[in-house]
């Protein structure tokens, strides 16, 4: 699941945010892909690292007998359907769990799409890192709108 940020990482993060160089997708309109600017969720870096169960094979392995043979189809099926809702709910757990995803500027790519930079690089920020980020941000531009001179 996404590690949480400690208080001196968030407070480096919004640091760095208040002085543009950090593109989030709090950033991004409604309409806007956030995978068109973090190319690795385009690439599916969200999606589980869970190892495949192998196919039944055409003929006996020499470390089989003939009855693990003769069962391994059956049990490839539960297995492969096993590994598959696995792989759904660390998937929706993850997502779940997402507040924003965001990289430093100086990452970005030479090229921009639709005026957005783009990246291929990501960091993912738990939702309730994000939300005290969030908090911290919008009341330090307040802060600043009412700065005096």
């Amino acid at each position: 699941m996404l590690n949480r940020m400690t208080d001196e990482e968030l407070r480096q993060f919004v640091a760095d945010a208040l002085a543009n160089r950090i593109f989030s997708s709090g950033q991004l309109r409604p309409h806007e892909d956030p995978g068109m600017v973090f190319f690795p969720i385009k690439f599916g870096c969200l999606i589980p690292d869970i190892p495949e169960v192998p196919e039944p094979p055409e003929t006996i392995p020499d470390d089989w007998t003939v009855e693990q043979f003769e069962e391994y189809p059956e049990k490839y099926e539960k297995l492969a359907a096993e590994r598959e809702a696995i792989s759904k709910k660390l998937y929706e757990a993850t997502l779940d769990q997402i507040g924003c995803f965001w990289e430093y500027m100086d990452k970005a790519l030479p090229r921009s799409i639709n005026g957005l930079p783009c990246f291929m690089s990501v960091q993912i920020m738990h939702k309730d890192d994000w939300d005290r980020a969030l908090k911290a941000i919008v009341r330090e531009q307040d802060r600043m709108k009412e700065l005096e001179v």
